[in-house]
């Protein structure tokens, strides 16, 4: 019963720790029940500003300038186009399973993204674009064993590779051949 009601991605606190100490990060955080938040910026590793901010609630991560300052680890990074397209694949996975955070994703002062909360169908015409609407087809079926809601793209629509296939269980993503082939 454990293993079905964990919420977390893995994500822990020590990660933030590693990323700051090879990027510029701005964290502004602020709880519901608090009138203000709090900024903190750290460049690699070192804390440079914190103090009192006015932010929504919850948590904004903003991470700059990946290894800036590790040059031997930055050569094995590839152009700037297969990484950035790298992040939105891994972006897009994290947010179709969790319609109901907000999220945006801002790459050299362009926001590429700015997903608001809704339901399955409003995240993906947010991420896919609204053509796609037409193109859905719901899927839901409950047995003894095991629960299936989604959506499908329409047969006329489909694409010979399956780069826009995803696949959650209790909303995390999983890849398996034998799913996307079939």
């Amino acid at each position: 019963n454990d293993l079905f009601a964990i919420s977390t991605k893995g994500f822990r606190g020590e990660a933030l720790a590693s990323i700051a100490a090879v990027s510029m990060v701005e964290l502004k955080t602020r709880k519901e029940d608090d009138e203000t938040g709090t900024l903190i910026a750290i460049n690699g590793s070192k804390v440079e500003t914190q103090e009192p901010c006015s932010c929504p609630k919850g948590s904004s991560f903003s991470v700059r300038n990946l290894f800036y300052n590790i040059p031997a680890r930055r050569k094995f990074l590839k152009s700037d186009n297969t990484e950035m397209r790298n992040i939105i694949i891994e972006f897009q996975k994290v947010v179709l399973a969790h319609p109901l955070i907000k999220f945006s994703l801002i790459h050299n002062d362009s926001e590429i993204y700015n997903l608001l909360p809704g339901n399955y169908r409003q995240r993906i015409i947010g991420v896919f674009g609204k053509q796609i609407n037409q193109e859905l087809i719901t899927l839901e079926t409950n047995t003894s064993i095991v629960s299936i809601k989604g959506f499908l793209g329409k047969p006329e629509h489909a694409k010979r590779r399956y780069g826009e296939q995803f696949f959650f269980v209790n909303n995390r993503f999983m890849k398996h051949p034998y799913f996307h082939k079939a």
